[in-house]
């Protein structure tokens, strides 16, 4: 029997409404949703926590332009080694 919280609740706690959606879009392959509210938005707002993300939806759609330049903003630099290996992965898989 569980005594303590569940795996889903955990990750809620530590992951905004707004990253946890565009993960489940990202990971259900609808790329372009990810890129229109993010990279193509009137007012493109891009965390650290879902770079990696709009970068593998741009990758996967062939914009390896606009890859490059995102990995040249300061939003780049706060990213963890973990969060660039992942990034730098997505952008190796849409070449």
């Amino acid at each position: 029997m569980n005594i303590g919280s569940m795996i889903f609740p955990q990750v809620m706690e530590l992951l905004p409404l707004h990253e946890f959606r565009k993960c489940v879009r990202f990971y259900r392959g609808d790329y372009q949703s990810v890129i229109d509210r993010t990279i193509d938005s009137a007012a493109p707002e891009i965390t650290g926590m879902s770079l990696p993300y709009v970068i593998g939806a741009l990758s996967f759609v062939g914009r390896l332009e606009d890859v490059d330049r995102l990995c040249q903003t300061p939003t780049w630099g706060t990213l963890t080694v973990e969060q660039q290996t992942e990034a730098r992965f997505y952008r190796a898989v849409g070449m």
